[in-house]
């Protein structure tokens, strides 16, 4: 009778129903373990990334610290460069007394005699 052919195509729908809701629910247990490696990813890239910045301020500060030492190192140097410009001032000074007096000696010399 037709209501038994009826009833096997209900049940063949039925069937394919229920397969057609596990490969759906499948799908979506699949959707969300990617969207969950998805996540971790994303959060061990950011992570990556902050360590990376981390690294980069550390480099900088430490970049920042020679700056400063060597500017440091470049202001003695000047200090100790005119110290040693002011120190040869008073040698030829010294020098161009020390010649003016020798030559009056020599001078008081040459007439004593």
């Amino acid at each position: 009778p037709s209501w038994v052919d009826a009833r096997a195509s209900t049940a063949q729908v039925s069937v394919a129903d229920k397969e057609a809701v596990e490969r759906l629910k499948s799908l979506e247990r699949h959707l969300e373990l990617a969207g969950e490696a998805f996540s971790m990813e994303r959060r061990a890239v950011a992570a990556q990334d902050d360590t990376r910045v981390k690294e980069a301020e550390l480099v900088a500060g430490l970049l920042r610290t020679q700056v400063t030492a060597l500017n440091f190192q470049m202001h003695q140097e000047r200090q100790d460069a005119q110290a040693a410009r002011m120190r040869c001032q008073v040698v030829e000074q010294e020098a161009r007394e020390l010649r003016a007096s020798t030559e009056r000696d020599a001078g008081e010399l040459s007439r004593l005699q």
